[in-house]
């Protein structure tokens, strides 16, 4: 026995029906017998095309976040952000910070400098994130996650053998 009132694609007021006001004009949807729920979001993709995207909302899902982004992936965040192609809002991240691991989509910093140029290049690019993989030294971790925290870009990701649980935890990633 609710009312939730929608304008301009957002929810802007939910009630009781007693309580809230179904303004003059507005379509009805007689949700009795059925469910509301909010736009899902699925946290961890690798989009290959974006004939997935569609998909997505079929499903409820609303907000995908990629993790193997792609300047692509980016093309695609605009165009269903501007509407031109049906999707679910895209969260970046840029291609991995990995070494020696098969994917063929990622960086492969060696050095400390290495990891700072990769971040910064990665959010001059207009990515969302990053993320870690396997196969880097702990320097490149440590030095990778300091320079996303000063561009106060989130980092996610893997456990790389050399850096270990407790300091992941530890960095905030």
């Amino acid at each position: 026995h609710q009312t939730v009132v929608i304008a301009s694609g957002r929810i802007i007021r939910v009630g009781g029906v007693a309580e809230v006001l179904v303004p003059a004009g507005a379509t009805v949807i007689d949700g009795r017998g059925k469910f509301l729920l909010p736009g899902l979001a699925d946290m961890h993709v690798h989009l290959s095309t974006p004939a997935e995207l569609p998909m997505f909302v079929g499903h409820g899902v609303l907000t995908v976040r990629d993790l193997n982004g792609s300047p692509q992936t980016l093309g695609w965040r605009a165009a269903t952000a501007s509407g031109a192609i049906l999707g679910p809002r895209l969260f970046v991240s840029g291609p991995m910070l990995a070494d020696s691991v098969p994917w063929k989509n990622k960086v492969t910093p060696r050095t400390a400098q290495e990891a700072a140029t990769a971040v910064r290049a990665q959010q001059a690019e207009g990515y969302d994130q990053i993320k870690i993989y396997d196969g880097i030294t702990s320097e490149v971790f440590r030095t990778a996650i300091q320079t996303a925290r000063e561009l106060a870009m989130p980092s996610s990701g893997h456990i790389p053998p050399s850096v270990g649980f407790g300091a992941v935890l530890e960095s905030g990633m």
